[in-house]
């Protein structure tokens, strides 16, 4: 079973990977929904991104406490 980091690590990817295919369909034909689609996954990627790492939280907060 993967941890949290690799599986994080894959979903960023996609969502970037996601957005980056969206931007270019919708600039490409001149499809606003798509541009907006890319929009809403980019911003999932960067609070994804941002977003503090609860795992390595969790394993220093243990080392704290020993």
């Amino acid at each position: 079973m993967k941890n949290l980091s690799e599986n994080r690590q894959q979903i960023l990817m996609l969502l970037v990977l996601a957005a980056a295919g969206s931007y270019f369909y919708g600039y490409n034909t001149g499809a606003i929904t798509f541009i907006v689609i890319g929009g809403i996954f980019e911003l999932a990627f960067w609070c994804g991104l941002l977003a503090p790492n609860d795992q390595a939280d969790d394993s220093a907060s243990q080392k704290a406490e020993e």
